[in-house]
């Protein structure tokens, strides 16, 4: 149990655990195992020595993989001349392998060699892991392959080929392919519903994008069976006691069903309990309740700084609703602060490039100074993308190095949703993908007209 407690250190990069696990092993050989796999963490290099004397048992195999994989993540290309000696040393069960040799084969997406490729592609080719074929169809998306993305689309089962994003992508594919009637069936089959890539089948059928609006009205007979939880909630918020106020308030939404969890979250939202509407909302998954889900706070400020540094205040409005959830105090664990949720270390850099008032990290959670470092910076990135909003909002999130990355990466006949599907940080896709849709809620909030995508976007080019 302790030398396999290790191989999971080795996995969590976590030495100072083999250290103590090697304090409570009761025999020298573990004693002297520990002492390898510690070596071998700090010399990854070593694979070869270390095994090349090792027995086939299925610790040793474990072992092994772990060691290839921890190689893997500081010289892939000595990973993968490994693994002839490792397939040819051990005598791995059917399928044993696979799950190693495909952490090999995700970081070896862009290599140029043609033998290297042949083997990526064979590994790919047996996997049933969708999230790794998922990203064997985003390096053919990055390369505008139309005949790869089909074939490795349907590599992936039929309940996730029917996703709206790989029922849009084989759309694409087909049509770039010539067979435009299956592509434009497909595209009317996903059109008109809420989620990013029913958008995209709009835009791409040349339709006005539609998304499903639920509302809701909430009075006081519908309120009835709830006035004595009311009360307590209410009681606890004038005390001061907020906590225990959420705790009752998440108790009683997740009793009713959806229409019900929609009256709460309706009056939560006329008593400005935000915390409590977004609560009523996520747990009554009120998904296409958009008023309920998307307030409109800090409008005032949004527009004085959005009009100062000439950014959309609506696209304020919807990064800081991705980024915080609209909350001032709020603090992320890479430690960006606020309301936009700015590093200190790009707050100083901006106060010094633009002269603004900002001089400590806490001044992050002053409404004003947050808003105006994030609107300043976001206006610096428009800038240097030519107002393209996905790779502003791409560098916002990860960095514009990464955005050089991705964008050196791809083909020169991608365009923007190709670009923001083949961004190899989930993270990153999904924050570039909400804030386009937030901002078409808040325009349908506001009844603010305007593009989904500005024709100058749809483009990869700046």
């Amino acid at each position: 149990m302790i030398l396999e407690r290790a191989l999971y250190a080795v996995d969590a990069k976590n030495p100072r655990l083999i250290t103590y696990l090697r304090k409570l092993a009761s025999t020298v050989d573990s004693k002297d195992t520990l002492t390898e796999m510690l070596r071998l963490y700090r010399q990854p290099e070593k694979f070869t020595v270390v095994f090349e004397t090792k027995e086939d048992t299925q610790f040793n195999r474990n072992y092994a993989q772990t060691a290839l994989k921890h190689l893997a993540k500081h010289n892939i290309n000595s990973a993968y001349e490994k693994v002839d000696f490792v397939q040819s040393h051990f005598s791995f069960e059917v399928n044993e392998l696979q799950a190693t040799l495909e952490f090999l084969v995700v970081r070896l997406l862009d290599t140029k060699d043609p033998e290297i490729i042949q083997w990526r592609d064979d590994v790919f080719e047996r996997s049933s892991d969708s999230v790794v074929l998922e990203q064997r169809i985003r390096l053919a998306i990055r390369k505008t392959q139309w005949n790869e993305i089909i074939f490795w689309i349907n590599k992936l089962t039929s309940e996730e080929q029917a996703s709206y994003r790989w029922q849009y992508w084989l759309a694409r594919s087909e049509m770039k392919l010539g067979d435009t009637e299956s592509g434009e069936t497909r595209l009317k089959r996903i059109a008109g519903n809420r989620h990013f890539y029913s958008i995209a089948a709009s835009i791409a059928l040349k339709r006005e994008p539609r998304f499903p609006i639920a509302r809701v009205e909430c009075n006081k007979e519908q309120l009835e069976p709830y006035q004595d939880d009311i009360d307590r909630v209410e009681e606890l918020l004038a005390l001061g006691k907020t906590y225990p106020a959420r705790k009752h308030w998440r108790h009683v939404v997740a009793k009713e069903n959806q229409a019900k969890s929609a009256v709460l979250a309706c009056y939560a939202k006329k008593k400005h309990w935000h915390l409590f509407t977004h609560e009523a909302t996520i747990r009554g998954e009120l998904w296409d309740y958009i008023y309920l889900r998307f307030p409109v706070r800090y409008w005032k400020e949004f527009t004085r700084y959005g009009t100062k540094y000439n950014v959309d205040p609506v696209t304020l409005l919807a990064l800081s609703r991705q980024e915080s959830g609209l909350e001032l105090t709020t603090k992320s664990p890479v430690g960006a602060r606020g309301l936009m949720q700015v590093l200190p270390s790009t707050a100083a850099f901006m106060a010094q490039k633009y002269n603004l008032n900002y001089r400590h990290s806490s001044d992050l959670f002053d409404l004003d100074k947050n808003v105006a470092v994030g609107s300043r910076y976001l206006s610096h990135l428009l800038a240097r993308y030519k107002n393209n909003r996905a790779y502003a909002f791409s560098a916002y999130n990860a960095g514009p190095t990464m955005v050089m990355v991705w964008r050196r990466a791809a083909s020169k006949e991608i365009d923007i949703f190709g670009y923001i599907e083949s961004i190899s940080f989930k993270e990153t896709r999904v924050y570039v993908k909400n804030i386009f849709m937030f901002k078409m809620y808040y325009r349908e909030i506001l009844k603010l007209e305007g593009d989904f995508l500005r024709p100058s976007e749809l483009t990869n080019s700046i």
